[in-house]
């Protein structure tokens, strides 16, 4: 049998840039777990972990603050985009392949901010042909700090370009609908400049 080999090591190797970052949400809301209220009306509520810590998901490919990031690059450089010229280009591919946000749940405590008999309430428009609109009912947590970590592996992500889009998504909102705020303190440890 031959060598075992650490590839944790190989993989810390291809990090470019990492930032530490430190935040607080504010009214966010539960989205991927249901409870249901009397007359059977169901509630958007927190998936939990095992220590019944209300999770949301911040990191991961799928996470908030990618889908964040998302809009804006789009909301920032939309013009620059297509161009060729832009020291920026291909930066939608360079997203969503070299930056890695963790932990994908962030824990955002024990528990929600509204009375479990009042959710908070939408009137939303009903797709189709004279829809109307329906109730959706969402359980919230009204403040919640959190850390996480961004791992950049491409060097051709420009600091400025992703910082800026990072400081843009505190005004875009956050979670279900962007119904949520988000506020961020960001500390950069940096590899091989």
């Amino acid at each position: 049998m031959g060598k075992k080999l650490d590839l944790n090591k190989y993989l810390q190797k291809t990090v470019v840039k990492r930032y530490f970052v430190k935040g607080v949400l504010q009214n966010i809301h539960g989205e991927h777990s249901e409870r249901k209220l009397e007359k059977d009306q169901l509630v958007h509520t927190f998936p939990k972990n095992e220590k019944e810590e209300l999770l949301v998901p911040l990191g991961g490919e799928r996470g908030y603050i990618m889908g964040a990031l998302r809009y804006a690059l789009y909301d920032i450089y939309k013009d620059q985009l297509q161009n060729k010229k832009w020291e920026g280009y291909g930066m939608k591919t360079m997203l969503e392949h070299g930056v890695f946000i963790t932990p994908k749940w962030i824990p955002v405590g024990k528990k929600i901010s509204n009375p479990l008999d009042k959710p908070k309430k939408y009137l939303v428009q009903a797709k189709g042909k004279g829809g109307g609109t329906f109730p959706v009912y969402y359980d919230y947590v009204d403040k919640a700090d959190f850390t996480l970590t961004i791992e950049i592996t491409n060097s051709r992500i420009l600091e400025d370009i992703f910082l800026s889009m990072l400081a843009h998504i505190q005004r875009l909102g956050i979670g279900p609908k962007r119904r949520g705020k988000i506020t961020l303190v960001v500390e950069r440890e940096s590899n091989g400049d």
